[in-house]
């Protein structure tokens, strides 16, 4: 959703840094990155000008000290809304700790529910007419004497518990409900939502279930364990069974749940509320421990008590759903797995073929070259390729010397003394 903020930032980007948000400068830049893409311009020389500027200013001149100076914080965070019946300007302002309406001396905070688009000049009115008037007191707390107080904030209408003193504890505060409006919030109401969190009671092993209104809704709580609300009203009248069938089943996670279709009563067994929810697969019937879905051709909202508590004990008599065992899924893959181990092994063999290929290719070349000397890796250094004069000197037969008669057998020479 666009925030106020975000207009700030565009007022800051069309006023102090127009061109870079011109829609001439984004189309001349995507074709000069495209270029460089393909190979048809430099990075270096088009990063060098958006910087150093070419012809415009650059950014190293834009964040500069000097043109800094020259923005002013106050312009850039306030957006007119538009002008009251008496020709007076009314603007939002983005401040530190949110934004807020203004009008000359008046002020007004502004909630964050409240979208750019929804704030119109009659409604800016109204909340600088509610500001003006001042926080509302409802009456004065039994308990601690304290003015309970309704009052409008950022984040939307709440109640005070007392005033804000310096140096002393910050009063209690509470949202209202999305059912509540200042306008009609009652003196009890008030001390309904300061009271909460709730105590609901305790579960069978002793630990203690309370009930809040949180940011994102009501819920439950006990211990670490939380589980949501359907409704806010349920905040005041969740009974102990309600929560523990709500704690018994698995948590979940950022889903928003639809409100139900019908609440048609306790349940004449248990006494836990049955209600008509639409589910992902349709309409059902639950108590909150047990669903049970709703025939289909039957209109989920014409479904009664007596209807609803009978589906559910049909649905109880046929025990838990059984998933069935998918055995031959699993064994198809195993044969599928074996069929490629025995590819891996074929392929395998085949290495081990070319291994004794190179194995014999390796001893031809040994036959050729002789002894290989080992480099400095360990390994055998190739030796050049014998010529066809050296090949043939080798396959010539030793010559041999005369007997010269010492009774000795005669040695071989080499064949150049032959």
């Amino acid at each position: 959703m666009p925030s106020w903020t975000a207009f700030a930032k565009l007022q800051l980007m069309e006023r102090y840094f127009p061109h870079l948000v011109d829609y001439d400068f984004t189309a001349t830049m995507e074709e000069a990155l495209d270029l460089i893409a393909n190979g048809e311009g430099a990075s270096e020389n088009w990063l060098h000008d958006f910087y150093f500027g070419n012809g415009q200013r650059g950014l190293k001149e834009l964040v500069g000290e000097e043109h800094l100076a020259e923005i002013d914080p106050r312009e850039v965070n306030t957006v007119e809304i538009g002008k009251d019946d008496e020709g007076r300007t009314i603007n939002v302002r983005v401040g530190k700790f949110g934004p807020y309406l203004e009008r000359d001396d008046e002020r007004a905070s502004l909630a964050d529910d409240i979208p750019p688009d929804e704030l119109t000049v009659d409604l800016a009115v109204e909340l600088l007419a509610r500001a003006a008037e001042g926080p509302q007191v409802l009456g004065k707390d039994p308990e601690t004497g304290l003015e309970v107080i309704a009052r409008d904030g950022r984040y939307g209408p709440y109640v005070q518990l007392g005033e804000l003193v310096d140096g002393e504890e910050k009063p209690k505060t509470a949202s209202l409900l999305s059912s509540m409006s200042l306008d009609t919030i009652t003196f009890e109401d008030a001390l309904k939502l300061l009271r909460l969190p709730r105590e609901v009671g305790t579960d069978d092993d002793g630990h203690k279930i309370t009930a809040h209104n949180g940011r994102y809704g009501p819920y439950l709580k006990k211990g670490k364990e939380s589980r949501s609300l359907e409704t806010e009203d349920e905040i005041f009248t969740v009974t102990v069974e309600r929560a523990e069938a709500l704690f018994a089943q698995p948590k979940q996670h950022r889903r928003r749940t639809k409100p139900p279709i019908a609440e048609l009563g306790e349940h004449p067994d248990t006494g836990a509320p049955v209600r008509v929810l639409d589910g992902r697969y349709g309409p059902y019937v639950t108590d909150g421990s047990l669903n049970a879905t709703i025939p289909r051709g039957t209109d989920p909202k014409s479904v009664n008590l007596e209807e609803a508590v009978e589906l559910l004990r049909e649905r109880e008599s046929r025990g838990p759903a059984k998933r069935a065992r998918k055995t031959t899924k699993k064994k198809s893959s195993g044969t599928r797995k074996k069929a490629t181990g025995t590819k891996k092994k074929a392929s395998g063999t085949k290495k081990k073929a070319s291994g004794t290929k190179k194995k014999a290719s390796g001893t031809k070349k040994n036959a050729g070259g002789g002894r290989k000397r080992a480099g400095r890796d360990g390994k055998r250094a190739k030796k050049p390729p014998a010529t066809a004069a050296e090949v043939g000197a080798s396959m010539e037969a030793p010559a041999v010397a005369p007997d010269d008669g010492n009774g000795r057998k005669d040695a071989p020479v080499a064949p150049e003394r032959a």
